[in-house]
């Protein structure tokens, strides 16, 4: 079986390098946009891809403008498949519907609007969703429950499942006391346009402190947020994320992902998210408290010198990693049927 995957942002490569290799034997064509780390990290880990567009910046016009000449150049570029998979790549799930092949599509993501959009809501095949999003939330939107396959835990679970720490990943980094920063994505839709990031103030509060900063851009503009100042430490090519999770005294972002990485290894993870509405499965780690969040680079400050860093155990993520193969085997054994 010929699996199609496209990739969208910096998380995926691990996360599908993770999933795949619970089908050593099936064939999967890699593309993916120019964006962030992507391709470093396929290079890292040794995956052969095709690099079909980028992320275009601006206005909401350049980025549907955007969508339409990416999703033309994949029509064109793409090979034959039986089965896309994705972590809800909108141009997959389009392409796929447009050539009538079956879609696998993970999503954790219930605030973006243009998620579940009347326009796409149709065309998923099946989707692969923690069971802290409500399943109401998906059938209001169209979904046929029956193609809904929920599974105990996050996502992050799938990938760090396999994760061993690198003893001699600090040899990289310039300092010996660090933290880690993403900033805020002010370019998402569900972000708007009334948010004034807080990077800045967050370095040089670091600063004040004698803890160094590995600043990681989400955009080439976001180089500007350093503001040169000292103790910023800006990687020239991607680093492996959950070495930085693991080693890094706290792991600070304005999105998502990446605090709920640090929180699974056990490390300080602080989310900065300043849109209207968190994620679902955000609710839920805050409600536990593996993740702080706030807004108050004070109390952000206060809580990473307080925190005490938990062991690492995977024990967990090992057994959400073995309820996708599940999952995801079944799927396959229905569609092996309809061939």
């Amino acid at each position: 079986m010929k699996f199609w995957i496209d990739i969208k942002n910096s998380h995926e490569p691990l996360f599908f390098k993770s999933v795949n290799s619970n089908f050593p034997d099936f064939q999967y064509y890699f593309t993916c946009r120019d964006f962030a780390e992507i391709t470093d990290l396929l290079e890292n880990y040794k995956i052969n891809f095709k690099i079909i567009g980028s992320r275009p910046e601006g206005s909401l016009l350049k980025r549907r403008l955007g969508f339409l000449d990416r999703t033309l150049k994949l029509l064109v570029n793409v090979p034959d498949f039986d089965v896309s998979l994705n972590h809800w790549s909108i141009w997959s799930i389009f392409i796929s519907w447009l050539k009538s092949k079956p879609s696998i599509v993970f999503n954790d993501n219930d605030i973006n609007p243009i998620n579940f959009s009347s326009i796409f809501t149709g065309m998923i095949t099946y989707l692969l969703t923690p069971k802290f999003i409500s399943e109401d939330y998906y059938v209001k939107q169209g979904l046929d429950p029956t193609r809904i396959f929920q599974y105990d835990g996050f996502k992050e679970n799938i990938y760090i499942a396999d994760y061993v720490p690198d003893s001699d990943f600090n040899s990289q980094i310039p300092f010996d006391d660090y933290v880690t920063i993403r900033a805020e994505n002010t370019q998402a839709l569900y972000y708007g346009n009334n948010i004034k990031t807080i990077v800045p103030e967050l370095i040089t509060k670091f600063n004040t402190e004698g803890i160094g900063v590995v600043f990681l851009p989400r955009y080439a503009s976001d180089k500007e947020l350093a503001n040169n100042q000292n103790g910023v430490f800006i990687p020239k090519k991607g680093l492996n994320g959950l070495d930085l999770c693991y080693h890094s005294r706290a792991v600070l972002t304005g999105a998502g992902t990446f605090s709920r990485e640090a929180a699974i290894i056990g490390s300080c993870a602080v989310s900065f998210f300043g849109g209207q509405k968190l994620l679902s499965v955000d609710k839920e780690m805050i409600k536990r408290k593996w993740v702080f969040h706030s807004r108050s680079p004070d109390s952000i400050i206060d809580h990473v010198k307080n925190h005490q860093k938990k062991e690492f155990d995977n024990t967990k993520s090992k057994l959400v990693k073995s309820q996708i193969k599940k999952i995801m085997s079944k799927i396959m054994e229905i569609e092996f049927k309809n061939k």
